[in-house]
């Protein structure tokens, strides 16, 4: 019996991939609407929330006289913005001056947390008019 535990116990240590390092968040509320503003997308409009959907901070951007906007994700480990009503892919913003503050995030990462960079940069928020993440095929 004792064989068969210690057996059971190998088997799961070594055949259960190691865990990923745990990345802190880079972004919070604040930096994430600054970095939508650093997308050019707010222009005469208003900013409004920084609430959390699916591991994004979303922002709603209003029209000055006429309701939505748009309807914005950061990711909060990269910086990367999305609109996420731009159709089935989304749009994923890049500007020089976001580009600059997003390297500036990436310059926070430990070395350690920086092998699991490239899998956070390719996290995708959800369309809004489906809810499928952006990039996923539409429905017929």
């Amino acid at each position: 019996m004792k064989h068969i535990a210690l057996i059971l116990g190998l088997f799961l240590a070594f055949s259960t991939p190691a865990f990923a390092v745990e990345v802190e968040e880079k972004v919070d509320k604040e930096l994430g609407e600054e970095l939508v503003a650093l997308a050019n997308v707010v222009g005469h409009g208003a900013l409004d929330g920084g609430w959390r959907e699916d591991g994004f901070f979303i922002y709603q951007l209003w029209g000055e006289s006429y309701g939505t906007k748009g309807w914005f994700a950061v990711n909060p480990w990269t910086g990367d913005v999305w609109d996420t009503m731009a159709g089935p892919n989304c749009k994923h913003y890049t500007t020089p001056a976001l580009a600059k503050e997003q390297e500036q995030i990436k310059k926070r990462f430990t070395k350690a947390e920086l092998k699991e960079y490239k899998h956070l940069s390719e996290l995708k928020p959800r369309r809004l008019y489906d809810l499928e993440l952006c990039g996923s095929p539409e429905e017929k």
